[in-house]
């Protein structure tokens, strides 16, 4: 089933321990996440390694992956430094799913650009 931002959001405030045993996030906190959510989703699709069309619909092959990765970068904002080396590890994972079909189930299909119109066959004549 897929995930939504808010558990986006709250799974990123668990992996940071700015939340746990049942707590509410302040808003502050909440508010701080869910702007990165933003930021590391587009970021992702920039830089072609996976696009998220919908931050309310998260396949859950990439929700845990995201998770990671969202928190990483908010962490500052919490009192600890992004580690870039977990941040490449995160987003290795999630190009991977992308190129391997697992956050997604679209079929293959040939781009209509790239189809040849009226081809008729090939004409080879010897």
């Amino acid at each position: 089933m897929a995930k939504t931002t808010a558990e986006l959001v709250r799974a990123a405030l668990e992996e940071l321990q700015a939340v746990g045993g049942g707590q509410d996030a302040s808003s502050s906190d909440s508010d701080t996440v869910t702007s990165w959510v933003a930021v590391v989703v587009a970021d992702l699709k920039a830089r072609n390694i996976i696009d998220i069309p919908n931050a309310n619909a998260i396949d859950d092959a990439v929700f845990g992956w995201l998770v990671k990765l969202v928190a990483e970068w908010a962490a500052p904002a919490f009192g600890r430094a992004t580690d870039h080396g977990r941040v490449g590890l995160y987003e290795s994972r999630l190009m991977t799913l992308a190129r391997i079909g697992g956050a997604h189930s679209h079929e293959l299909s040939i781009d209509p650009a790239l189809q040849r119109r009226g081809f008729a066959g090939w004409n080879i004549r010897s």
